[in-house]
């Protein structure tokens, strides 16, 4: 199944049986940050159990949108769920990621 963003498509989301991913294109900010709370919860809601967010594709955030990703950390894991996040490519959302520590306190891949 795959869908994209009720509000926007900087995102697409792929499902399969409990597993989802979530492809962020674009910025994660204040604008599309509510947008992807919104779709990462409904994903929880629909029973998925593991999640992985595709930050490739991103091409700027702000702290609305660290805090969305360390949220997104904390409320998974916490309930047992397991959360895997693809590295971003963009130099500056790195650069965003090292200097606020979010790299070392969420599982990246690729980096």
């Amino acid at each position: 199944m795959s869908a994209s963003m009720d509000t926007s498509s900087y995102a697409d989301v792929t499902t399969d049986d409990r597993a989802a991913t979530v492809v962020l294109t674009g910025a994660l900010d204040i604008a599309t940050e509510p947008a992807f709370t919104q779709r990462i919860e409904a994903l929880r809601r629909e029973g998925h159990t593991a999640l992985r967010v595709d930050l490739s594709r991103l091409r700027f955030i702000d702290s609305r949108g660290l805090s969305a990703l360390l949220r997104t950390w904390r409320d998974w894991t916490g309930d047992g769920s397991t959360v895997a996040f693809v590295a971003p490519t963009e130099p500056h959302v790195r650069r965003v990621l090292e200097i606020s520590g979010v790299d070392d306190e969420l599982p990246f891949a690729g980096v």
